[in-house]
C-alpha cells in the first residue's frame, strides 16, 4: 500500500489502533501536540519523544521515497512507483549521484538495507528482493519471499521487514527466509502500517504509513515504547499531495543523530529524538 487511497489523518489514526548533506545548519525543537489526540490514538503506555532538528538538508524531491539508509558518508535511497523505481547511492556531503540502479517497469521498489558489502531490495508486490553490490550498484542475485514488501532493517544476524500489517518479520539476510515475527503493539492495541525501518542499537525504528509519526519498537515484544510526532517538518510545497507523506529514517552512526524526510520532499532533516 504505497499510494493514497484517499484516507485522512483522522482515519489513518483509528486504522493504526484498531487493526545530501548540504545546507544551512539549524537548531529547532517540535513542539508537542497541544491535542490529546495522540494519546487518545495510541494510549498509555508509550512517551510521547520530541525531534530537535540540527540541520536541514536538500532532497532531491523527484524520489518517492520507500527506504534510507546511511553507511559512512554514502546514502542509499530507494525510490517507488511503477514504471520509475530507482535506487542512488549519494555522496551524503556534496548531494552529488555515485551510482543508480533502475528496476523494471513491471516493479515498485521498497525498503533497503545493507548487510556487509550488499545492498537488498525489497519490492512492494512482486515478491522479489534484488541483491546488489553495494559499492558498484550492479545486480548480483534476486531473492524471492512471500509477503508484500514494505520496510527493511538489519538486526544483528537478521533483516527485519514490514508489510504494511502490525507484523515484523525476521529473516536470515542471504536467503530472505522467515525466522520469526512479532505482532507491534500498544499495550493490548496493534499498530498497523508499519512501514520504513530503521535498527538501531536493538531497536527499532518505524514509520507509519500516512501519519507524521515514528515509533520506537522492542524487536522482542513488538511493544510500542515510544512515539514522535513531527507535523511541522512536512514542506508547505507538500500539503496538497496526500501521497507526499512522512517516509525515509536513517541512522548516522558517526554523530548519534538521524536523517528523515518523506516523498517528494524537497528537504531533509538531520534530528535528534529525545524523551519531552
Amino acid at each position: 500500500m504505497r499510494v493514497h487511497r484517499g484516507a485522512p489523518l483522522l482515519a489513518a489514526l483509528a486504522v493504526i489502533v484498531s487493526c545530501g548533506g548540504h545546507g544551512a545548519a539549524t537548531s529547532t525543537t517540535t513542539s508537542a501536540p497541544t491535542s490529546s489526540l495522540a494519546h487518545v490514538a495510541l494510549g498509555v503506555p508509550a512517551q510521547q519523544w520530541h525531534a530537535t532538528v540540527i540541520a536541514t538538508l536538500a532532497h532531491d524531491p523527484v524520489l518517492f521515497t520507500e527506504g534510507l539508509e546511511l553507511d559512512a558518508n554514502v546514502r542509499y535511497e530507494s525510490s517507488g512507483l511503477y514504471g520509475s523505481s530507482v535506487v542512488r547511492a549519494i555522496d551524503q556531503s556534496t548531494g552529488a549521484t555515485l551510482h543508480t540502479f533502475t528496476l523494471p517497469s513491471s516493479m515498485f521498489a521498497e525498503g533497503i538495507t545493507r548487510v556487509d558489502d550488499r545492498l537488498l531490495v525489497l519490492t512492494w508486490k512482486e515478491h522479489t528482493a534484488f541483491v546488489l553490490d553495494a559499492a558498484t550498484m550492479s545486480e548480483v542475485n534476486q531473492l524471492t519471499y512471500a509477503s508484500d514488501g514494505w520496510g527493511m532493517c538489519t538486526l544483528g544476524s537478521d533483516v527485519v521487514t514490514s508489510d504494511g500489517t502490525d507484523t515484523l518479520t525476521f529473516r536470515d539476510p542471504n536467503t530472505l527466509a522467515a525466522r520469526r515475527t512479532t505482532r507491534v503493539h500498544l499495550g493490548e492495541a496493534p499498530i498497523a502500517n508499519i512501514n520504513e525501518l530503521e535498527c538501531v542499537n536493538g531497536i527499532v525504528y518505524a514509520n507509519v504509513w500516512q501519519t507524521d509519526r515514528v515509533v520506537r519498537i522492542d524487536p522482542i515484544s513488538g511493544a510500542v515504547s515510544a512515539f514522535i510526532d513531527m507535523p511541522e517538518l512536512r514542506p508547505p510545497s507538500t500539503l496538497n499531495d496526500p501521497d507526499a507523506v512522512l517516509n525515509g529514517i536513517a541512522h548516522d552512526a558517526a554523530t548519534d543523530t538521524f536523517l528523515i524526510t518523506g516523498k517528494r520532499w524537497p528537504v531533509m532533516y538531520r534530528v535528534t529524538f529525545a524523551a519531552s
